[in-house]
């Protein structure tokens, strides 16, 4: 029976391909099944801590596969929940602050003392009502722009400062209500990253 050489070859070549990929397909599932299977002597602790846990968390999988499964379900859920209780807990020590700054004591129970320093530094006419509501409304504002981010708040800082040379008398009590605003952000997220 003639054949074509050309034949031959072509199909050699392709078995040959053939044997190379199905070679290729072998050792990725063998590696795949070394990443999967510990040594030995690691699958009873594994074991035992996924039957600890079903029994502490109450999951309902009958394999190991659901149990795990149930296991990356609660810790996404539990990762959100925290990540909410942080936000409100954050929302709630602003308001906190807010409460705080807003009931100043009264000065007019303290002896007085003039300095003239609310006609020359705070305008004439200006109440310190006013400039609590300003200092409040800056750092709202300085919250929401540098959020709780040291670095920030301190290139914020050193920028503020750096133009308090520039400033002319009248912008000074603005910058330095802005200033001591970062200041009080920056404090708080201090305060709060080592909690």
């Amino acid at each position: 029976m003639p054949t074509n050489k050309l034949w031959l070859e072509h199909t050699e070549k392709a078995a040959w391909e053939s044997v190379q990929a199905l070679r290729e397909k072998l050792a990725d599932a063998e590696k795949r099944m070394q990443r999967l299977a510990p040594p030995t002597a690691g699958w009873q602790p594994l074991l035992d801590a996924i039957d600890s846990a079903k029994q502490e968390l109450g999951l309902s999988g009958e394999s190991y596969a659901q149990l795990l499964g149930e296991l990356v379900n609660e810790t996404v859920r539990v990762r959100n929940e925290r990540r909410a209780l942080d936000q409100e807990l954050n929302d709630l020590r602003s308001q906190s602050l807010m409460r705080e700054i807003s009931r100043a004591p009264d000065t007019s129970r303290r002896p007085k003392f003039d300095s003239g320093m609310d006609d020359d530094v705070l305008g004439p006419g200006t109440r310190r009502d006013e400039i609590v509501e300003r200092f409040l409304r800056r750092y709202e504002a300085a919250k929401r722009e540098n959020g709780a981010d040291l670095d920030e708040l301190f290139e914020a800082i050193d920028a503020k400062v750096a133009d308090l040379a520039d400033l002319d008398e009248r912008s000074l009590p603005e910058a330095a209500l802005e200033l001591a605003a970062l200041l009080v952000c920056a404090a708080k997220s201090a305060q709060r990253s080592r909690e």
